[in-house]
Formats: structure tokens, sequence, C-alpha cells
């Protein structure tokens, strides 16, 4: 009978195809086992070859101009994210972005829109607010104050200048309003109600103030005095909802579709009857040679030519990392507006939680806003009920602030405006500890938002309280005075390979604008840029170090008692993510930058051995233990003949019981000179089909074992006395 081979005992080696085995001799000294992959191979994408040194590869990134929401590292002219308080825009340069302010106070939009009125002495920013126009017409636009006279007799819920005079909509409970000053106004044109006003440029020059009213919309060449016939625009059972002067049409946007319109023909350009929306369309910019507009939570953008849409792209934001993100990005858009250079979208709702301001540079986006933020000034525990921040007034009584994933609720501030009393657990979270230097975000509705190039400010209607960031005169940059804080984070850089092991060993980071010079000289302001990594994608970050010297900074991940570079220790993980907070210090006018940062980085592919050994074949041939070889040569080489097209891996042990996991690639036979013998050598070539060891079998076993025990007494006897004794077994 034939006896099962067990290598290291009957052969010196076993192969096994499923539950075929053979064993088998080798030539001494022939077995041989190395590695056949490349130690640190360079094939990570988005590596930088003027930063590597030795075997070590990098990978840099020296601008976030293409803006955020890229959670892979594949743009390196993109990061994963901004607190809305970075400025993100330059090449070569990030910093912090100019400072939001506090206009006005305990208002609330009921028109989306803030704009710019200006004719002739009159020069104010102006926003509706219920049945009131409010205004500020002095810088820097702290002062604000409702018109005079009588209210309207409803809710204001459109703003347009046309010529010299400011239009204000009331829908249908009553007639529109006009004013020649935002402060005084009548109602010029009996029996005309309105929701949406737009002035029109018709191809042959003729302008036109147009006003919309449910399903249809109005022209009037005297300034709102007298109005032509409705010209009804599609279905009766869609509204207007904005409207627009865009290439010498009338562009039409309805709850429904988006038409236009050349004086006689009303063309339809896009129609979504089946997501029907009172808010889709009313949005509708004019920007760059593109059309701009929204549909549910989407942001369009539309190429025109002669009328027809020549191209129609979707350029809404997308997030990934969480549910959140995933399902609600940045929101809806509740207002589309233009600046100098850039297009701006103010929405709610954003990760299910944040009013959001972003501006679109045509190659991306860049988080403007993300709600008010300030810090912790102290860690807080799961039961605390006062919370210390570090920026004074900006947390009203009765607002919801978030820290982590916790929401709270204010219920009082003190007189500092620094520490708050809250009600913790407000979205029904479970109360969390919190430390210093976390994040505290004021949520709220966005009401309203708009640009001013009277006062070259972004401006937001957010929470009840009208804010503001100061931008250069005619420029979408900041106006130097800065945030106290801010925080972005890079994308997740995996090479492109998300699952192969890496050695992360150090960043090299090139900053200015920091306290201290190159030269040692420190101006005692305290600005300085905090670094920390992640290895999770953003789930917990460690702490790295601080940057608070001009020019480069070199930032080990794991670093030793030794003190030179080398003896750096490493990080290992499938992927990695910076996180800068940018620290602004006392002087208000000044902000850190980050030029660029560079990281050292090996992959660390799991190894693949080729295992080489030359087998005895031999019909008289001695195994291990002594016994001569019971299986016929021509048997074992049909056996080595069929593994080698094998699908499926083969088992191979060898003569230490360590088991393997292998596809054979090479089999070559020779025949031994001694003619009247059948012996042969095969040279194998075997190589891993799984990396490292075959997972080595284990099982617990459970044993039943039966034991027979004979009781009996002993008796000892000692000299004339006898000492009885029974032995007890059990």
């Amino acid at each position: 009978m034939a006896v099962t081979p067990i290598a290291g005992s009957t052969h010196d080696i076993t192969l096994s195809s499923g539950s075929t085995k053979y064993g088998f001799m080798i030539a001494p000294g022939s077995f041989r086992s190395e590695r056949v992959d490349d130690f640190a191979p360079r094939i990570a994408t988005g590596t930088d070859t003027k930063t590597r040194e030795g075997y070590w590869d990098s990978y840099q990134q020296s601008s976030a101009a293409e803006g955020i929401d890229q959670s892979s590292f594949l743009n390196v002219a993109k990061i994963n994210r901004s607190n809305g308080n970075v400025f993100t825009d330059l090449p070569g340069s990030i910093q912090l972005d100019s400072i939001w302010t506090a206009l006005d106070s305990s208002v609330i939009s009921t028109a989306p829109m803030i704009i710019d009125f200006a004719a002739g002495a009159v020069s104010c920013i102006v926003m509706a607010v219920g049945t009131r126009v409010r205004r500020s017409s002095a810088s820097p636009y702290t002062s604000w104050s409702n018109h005079t006279g009588s209210a309207f007799a409803s809710n204001c819920v459109w703003l347009h200048q046309h010529n010299g005079y400011l239009f204000a909509a009331t829908s249908t409970g009553s007639d529109f309003y006009r004013s020649a000053d935002a402060d005084t106004w009548t109602q010029p044109s009996a029996g005309e109600k309105a929701t949406a006003f737009t002035t029109w440029i018709k191809s042959d020059g003729t302008v036109y103030l147009v006003k919309s009213l449910a399903g249809g919309f109005k022209l009037s060449t005297n300034d709102g005095t007298t109005w032509g016939a409705t010209i009804a625009v599609g279905s009766s059972n869609s509204n207007i909802t904005g409207m627009r002067d865009a290439f010498g049409y009338l562009l039409i946007g309805k709850e429904d579709g988006l038409w236009r319109y050349d004086g006689t023909y009303l063309v339809d350009i896009v129609q979504y009857p089946t997501q029907l929306s009172s808010t889709n369309f009313r949005c509708i910019v004019s920007f760059d040679g593109f059309i701009y507009t929204h549909m549910l939570g989407r942001i369009l953008k539309l190429a025109l030519s002669s009328g027809a849409v020549t191209s129609l792209v979707d350029i809404t934001p997308e997030q990934s990392g969480n549910t959140e993100k995933e399902l609600y990005g940045h929101g809806t858009a509740i207002w589309l507006y233009a600046g100098p250079f850039l297009l701006y979208a103010a929405l709610n709702g954003g990760q299910n939680k944040f009013p959001e301001v972003l501006a679109y540079s045509g190659s991306g986006w860049h988080q403007r806003f993300q709600g008010r933020q300030t810090e912790l000034a102290s860690a807080i525990t799961a039961a605390q009920t006062t919370v210390t921040i570090t920026t004074a007034n900006i947390i009203p009584v009765s607002g919801t602030v978030l820290v982590g994933d916790e929401q709270m609720t204010v219920s009082a501030v003190d007189a500092t405006g620094l520490i708050l009393t809250v009600a913790r657990a407000a979205n029904s979270t479970t109360a969390a500890t919190a430390l210093i230097n976390a994040q505290l975000t004021l949520l709220g509705t966005m009401s309203a938002s708009g640009y001013s190039r009277i006062g070259n400010l972004l401006l937001a209607n957010v929470a009840g309280t009208t804010i503001s960031r100061r931008q250069i005169s005619l420029r979408d940059v900041p106006f130097e005075s800065y945030e106290p804080t801010g925080v972005y984070e890079t994308s997740d850089y995996t090479g492109d390979l998300p699952f192969m092991q890496k050695a992360f060993r150090s960043t090299n980071i090139e900053a200015r604008g920091l306290s201290v010079s190159e030269a040692g000289v420190d101006d005692g302001a305290g600005r300085f840029i905090q670094v920390s990594y992640s290895t999770n994608k953003g789930s917990s970050f460690t702490n790295l170090g601080n940057i608070t010297v001009n020019g480069r900074t070199n930032l080990p991940f794991a670093p030793t008692s030794q003190t030179t570079f080398s003896d750096s220790a490493t990080i290992n993980a499938n992927s990695l993510r910076l996180r800068f907070r940018m620290v602004r210090g006392t002087t208000t006018t000044k902000t850190p930058s980050v030029v660029r940062y560079s990281v050292d980085f090996l992959n660390r592919p799991l190894a693949v051995h080729a295992h080489s050994i030359t087998l005895r074949l031999g019909a008289t041939m001695t195994t291990r233990d002594g016994t001569l070889e019971s299986v016929s040569v021509k048997e074992r080489l049909q056996f080595l003949n069929d593994i080698e097209d094998s699908e499926s891996p083969i088992r191979f042990i060898d003569m230490t019981g360590r088991h393997y996991l292998v596809y054979i690639t090479k089999t070559s036979v020779i025949k031994v000179e001694k003619e009247t013998d059948d012996e042969r050598m095969v040279s194998v070539v075997m190589v891993d089909a799984v990396t490292g060891l075959w997972p080595q079998m284990s099982s617990g076993i459970v044993m039943t074992a039966t034991t027979t025990v004979q009781v009996f007494d002993s008796f000892v006897y000692d000299d004339a006395s006898s000492v009885f004794e029974t032995a007890r077994f059990s």
C-alpha cells in the first residue's frame, strides 16, 4: 500500500494539487528562494522626480488653484477640503482668507440677493427684510437702516436696479414698488404685481424692464410706469422663477425648464418636467461667455450659439468621504452671482448642516464660507455645559453650533462674548470630549448673498446676521485683514495604488509670512503653521509639529532619539493626508503661507519569491525514511507536467514543513548518463501565488479519552508495627 508522503519525513519536499500529493527527493544544495519583484518600485503616480533622494520617492504640491473636493491625490493643483477661512486660489501660496465681519444682526432676508444700488448721489448696499428694504451707504457698512415711510403691504421677494430706480417685487401680496433713492417708495403702476425683475437689452438696442408673475412676463420701456401685454411661457402649470439678459436674448427660468425670447419667438432651451421645483432656474448668470444656472441640487453651465445650446455641463461640486458628504454635498444653491473674475454660489444644507459660499474659477470650486467659525480656547469634557472660544461676539444666543459631530444649542453668552452656555447633543448624538483648538462652527440658514462693487465685499445673510468679507478692489482676492485661524487638508496620497503599503519618512515644507525670518528674527506676533497627518483618510490625525521659521522645515513622521536626518523612522500606511492649521497671531494684517510641501516615501509591495529546486527521480531511490521509492518515475513526471498547466495554485511544502501556494513556471528534465537506470534530474522553478508564506492551517481538535484504572490497596510493614495505606485513584 502506498504511503502518504510527508515533507521532511518520508521525502524532502511534497507538491500537491487538490487531493493528489507526491513526494520528491532533491539534489543537495539545490533549493533556493529569492525575491523577484522590485523593492520600492517607482510605479506610483503623481510623484516628483526633482525631490527624490536615493531609493526614496516623493510627491509634492505647490498649489490648490483648481480648488477642493479631491479625495485622492490625482491633480497636484487640488486639495481635499478647506474650512472656508483659507484662500486657495493663488498658485504657489495657500494662505488665510480675509476675515468675515458682522455688519447687521437680527435680520433675515426675504429675497435671495444682496445688491448695490447707485443712482445720482445715492450709493448703497441693499437687501430685503420682510416688508422693508434695508440699506447701508458708508464704509465699513456696519450701519444699516430700514427705508423710511410706510412698510410694504407684503414681504419683498426680489430686488433689482434698472436705470436710476430700485424695484421691489412683493409677489401677489401687493403691487410692486419703485424708488429713486432706496428710501422713499411708490407704486407707479396700479394692479401690476411681480415675483421677479430683470433688464433686457434686445438685439436691436431697445432696453426693457421685465417683470414676471405666475407663468408669464411683461415688458416696459418707461421704467415700469406702463406695461405691455402678458407673454405666457410654456405650461400654465409651471411658474416663472427667474430671468436674465444674455447675448441679446431674454432668458426665462421656470419651475420645469429654461426658455429664451428674442422679441418674437419663445424657444425652450432645456426642460426638466419631472424635476419641477419652485427654486429651479431662479438664478441665471451670464458670466465669462457662459450661462450658469441651477436645477434642484445641480449647478449647470451652458454654452449658447445662435440661441441653441451647444454644451451643457453639470459643474456641481461633489464631495466624498462619508455619507453626509456623498448624499448632500455642498447643499442646494439659493443664489448665484458674479464677482470681478469668479462665479459665486450661496448654498444651504452642505453635508445636511452647513450654510456655504463657494467660488468657481472655471477649473474648480473654492470654499469661501462654511458657517462662521472659531476654536475652543480649552478642552471640554462630555458633561461640560460651558464652552470657551477664542473669537468674541460671533456666536449669538439661541444659535446652534457644531463641535466635531456634536451640535449644541447656545442658551447664554457672557459679557466677554467668549464663554457660551450650551445644551449638549442637540442633534441627538452622544456628547463627546473635544480638545483645545477644536473647530466650533455656527450653523444656520443662508438667506441671501451677493457681491458689492461699491464696498468690494462678499456678503451673506446667514443665521439672522449679515456678514461681509472684504476683498481688494475689483479683484477676488483677500483684503489684508485676516481670519485668526484657517484649516485645509490635502488629498489622500495613494500613488494610485490604494492597497499597496508605503513607508512615509518625512515631509519638507516651505513656508513664508511666519513670525520668525530665515535669519532668525522674531517679530513676536506668533504666526505659525501646525501640521498633522492622517493614515485613515481623515478619521483621526496625529500632530507632526509646528512650522515657525520662514523657508524650508523638515518634519519627520516618526522622529527618533538620533540627531541625524537618516536616522528618522517611518510610518507605514496605504495612504497619507496632511492637515495644515494656519495661525495668524496678533498682527491682523499678516498671514502665514504654505508655498509648497513634499513627502518622502517608499512603495512597499509585499514580497513575491521565486523558488528553484532540482528534483531527483529514480526507480531505485531511497527516501528519507530509508525505504525505497514506491512511485514510478513516469507517474511523477506526468504529475509535474500536469501541474505546470494548472489553473489553480499548487501547494509546496519544504523540508521544514513550511507551506507555500505556488505556480510552476518552468520545468527542465535531464536524463542521467546511466543507460540502465530510469533516473531523471528535474529542475523546477516556482513563483508565489500569494505574497508571503501560505497561511499555515490550524484547527481545534476535540479529543475524548477513555482511561481504565485498577484500584487496589497497599500495605506497608515497618518492623513489628504496620502502617495501612490506601492508594486512591480518580
